[in-house]
């Protein structure tokens, strides 16, 4: 059997193979998957980074062909706009790292004025506190950021990264019992499982005000 993460997930290749598939951070049409709640955790972001005031947000917008990352994307701008608020997009292509750094020099490029980023996941929230902290822009004074995962290098950033959490243990697990049961041909209730995500409050967001 085969765990997969892949960006192509629609790909032939899993067609072709004669063994059971999980997809792991991923969806895919009639496959079995293992994935968390992006569009509420897009929604969690979006709420958080307007709660604490920003007005001007950029959302990156994670590669399309990424399921989950569109999810994220269309949770995000729902809030957003439910709210009353324009919005600015950074359109990604993958989840580089070495690309991360050009997206986040384009986004204060064309909107040096953006007040809050909603990053596709926490090495582009990672690219967007470099560049900021490159141009002199303060975070989270002038400008918030949330990230998505929270993967461990997001608490040893300085400001550390406030972030919407996928439980990646838990999934890993989910994935890995799911495909078991497809190897051992057992009946399956459910072979696409969704888990909660939780917003992590660090130091790239402001804290709310509590009035009186």
């Amino acid at each position: 059997g085969v765990i997969s993460s892949t960006n192509y997930p629609h790909s032939s290749i899993y067609e072709k193979l004669k063994i059971p598939v999980v997809f792991l951070d991923r969806t895919s049409l009639d496959r079995p998957s293992v994935y968390a709640d992006g569009r509420e955790g897009g929604r969690l972001a979006a709420r958080e980074i307007i709660k604490r005031g920003s007005r001007r947000i950029t959302v990156m917008q994670g590669p399309s062909q990424i399921r989950p990352a569109q999810d994220r994307f269309e949770g995000a701008i729902e809030i957003i706009r439910d709210a009353g608020l324009d919005y600015r997009v950074i359109q990604t292509t993958s989840f580089s790292i070495n690309e991360a750094s050009v997206w986040a020099k384009e986004l204060f490029r064309k909107y040096a004025d953006t007040d809050g980023v909603i990053a596709s996941n926490d090495i582009a929230a990672m690219a967007v506190l470099h560049e900021a902290s490159r141009i002199g822009r303060k975070v989270p004074d002038d400008v918030q950021v949330i990230g998505f995962d929270d993967i461990p290098m997001s608490s040893l950033l300085s400001p550390a990264l406030s972030t919407i959490r996928q439980p990646a243990y838990e999934m890993g697990r989910e994935a890995a019992g799911l495909l078991i049961q497809l190897v051992e041909q057992a009946a399956i209730e459910n072979k696409n499982i969704q888990l909660p995500v939780s917003f992590i409050e660090r130091g790239t967001t402001r804290k709310v005000r509590s009035d009186g």
